[in-house]
């Protein structure tokens, strides 16, 4: 029986059956693990046996081995990785961890909350962060070992004290998210599974130059077989504009945006000798992406770029200004790029749930025909975050209102209009915000330099200076700051 009403079990602990063996026929160091955890949490708890943690000890190995497993860890609230040199080259771990995460995908369970993470990992051994499974990154992990010299180290003694005080301190911190799980667990989802389909991850994944075709095919296959579907190759059409337009359509659509760039820049653009196709579908992507990670190789050494035009784009990657959520560069192991996307979508699977379970944000952008051009940066921007957007280059008063009554911020554009008409939309957003008795923020957005020496417009309105260049981080603290808001 377990403690958590929506699971069969509480923890699942997936380890490489390698760490459990041992030369004289005694109990392995995983199993005494458990029974000391067990025991432990019991005490902890105050609950007995009611504490559910999976063992696969009683499995009959001649029958359906992997299917009893792959049952449990999907009906399992946390998983405990047991991380070993051992645990990282293991395809059976691996799967477990997919198994883990596939279910809290189609069950609509996030894998972390306010107060708790699902995934705990424990270290047999010396495992660099970066080298953990993708659903285990950004955690902190349990070291269950001690170091010897320069080696990866060995697991902890379970009869030693530093293993009590370190298994105390990870059972103390298991039951807190099995409490706060059970609390946040009135969940949407009853059954194991949830009958409602989840909508599909789409992968634009972009044309690779030839030293990393074989890497990019290889990367392909895997994640084809985790569920990712991704749209047709970009053939190459026969004009430069084609390419262009068939490529700036399938980055807007896709949720992630996957380069791989070498030392080598890749095949010409058809017509276009001076033009290759790994760095014009970069370029795109970077203007028109909704998520974009680029994957370097770690063996990619900039002095051995030949080509001096390509050399200046990559050094231009590296200095630009990048967001985990818009652009990452990675320099990587080949072996390890699967894992990176994996936890790239683990990510924006993850702020999209957040995103949705937020309070909604209306924002009603309103702006002159002369001012069109120059709202195109801040637009974007709404499209890429998904955030409802309502725009009006000229209203009637009964739509201004009814634009009104669904936003939480009114946005006024300030560029090639005088400041009276600035003055003038926001009066009336004031009159009828007074007149309905609504609430919502107000703030100008500044889109040229001669708007900045403009005086201000009052304490209750908030400036945003895009003057120079378009900043989302301005726009960020400005939405932050917008639910809740009264005039």
């Amino acid at each position: 029986m377990a403690y958590l009403s929506k699971f069969e079990h509480d923890v699942f602990i997936s380890y490489c059956h390698v760490d459990n063996e041992v030369a004289d026929g005694g109990r392995g160091w995983v199993d005494r693990f458990e029974r000391h955890l067990k025991v432990l949490l019991m005490q902890v708890s105050g609950r007995g046996g009611d504490i559910s943690i999976w063992d696969d000890s009683t499995l009959n190995r001649a029958t359906t081995f992997d299917g009893k497993i792959e049952e449990a860890v999907r009906a399992s609230g946390v998983l405990l990785l047991l991380l070993s040199r051992a645990y990282q080259t293991s395809h059976y771990c691996k799967q477990e961890t997919e198994w883990f995460y596939d279910a809290a995908e189609k069950r609509r369970i996030a894998l972390e909350g306010d107060e708790y993470r699902r995934v705990l990992p424990v270290l047999l051994g010396d495992v660099p962060p970066e080298e953990w499974p993708a659903i285990a990154r950004g955690a902190l992990g349990y070291p269950f070992y001690h170091r010897e010299g320069k080696e990866a180290g060995w697991p902890l003694d379970p009869d030693s004290a530093k293993f009590r005080a370190e298994l105390r301190g990870m059972t103390k911190d298991l039951w807190e998210v099995l409490q706060a799980l059970q609390a946040d667990g009135e969940l949407d989802c009853g059954a194991l599974e949830c009958t409602t389909e989840k909508p599909p991850f789409r992968v634009f994944l972009a044309s690779p130059p030839m030293d990393l075709k074989s890497t990019q095919e290889q990367l392909r296959t895997a994640l084809l077989e985790r569920g990712i579907e991704f749209f047709d190759e970009i053939p190459p059409p026969a004009s430069e504009a084609q390419h262009s337009d068939a490529v700036r359509t399938a980055v807007k659509a896709a949720d992630l945006s996957i380069h791989l760039l070498g030392v080598d820049p890749g095949g010409p653009v058809q017509g276009m000798s001076d033009k290759t196709y790994p760095v014009e579908q970069a370029r795109i992507a970077l203007d028109h992406a909704r998520s974009q990670l680029i994957l370097m190789p770690d063996e990619f050494d900039l002095d051995f770029v030949e080509d001096a035009a390509y050399r200046e784009f990559i050094r231009s990657l590296t200095e630009r200004e990048r967001s985990a959520d818009r652009l990452e560069l990675v320099r990587i192991g080949r072996h390890q790029m699967l894992d990176q996307v994996l936890t790239k979508r683990c990510n924006l699977v993850e702020a999209t749930r957040r995103q949705a379970a937020a309070p909604r944000i209306a924002t009603f952008v309103d702006l002159h025909p002369k001012d069109w051009s120059r709202a195109g940066e801040l637009v974007a921007y709404f499209q890429r975050k998904r955030i409802p957007l309502q725009m009006a280059l000229s209203v009637e008063a009964s739509l201004f209102k009814d634009a009104l009554r669904k936003a939480s911020l009114f946005l006024v554009v300030f560029g090639e209009v005088t400041r009276d008409w600035v003055v003038g939309r926001l009066n009336k957003a004031v009159h009828v915000a007074l007149e309905e008795d609504l609430h919502f923020a107000m703030a100008v957005y500044l889109a040229s330099r001669s708007a900045r020496g403009r005086p201000g417009f009052g304490p209750s309105v908030a400036i945003v200076d895009s003057a120079d260049r378009f900043d989302p981080t301005k726009i960020e603290s400005l939405l932050a700051g917008t639910v809740g808001v009264s005039l």
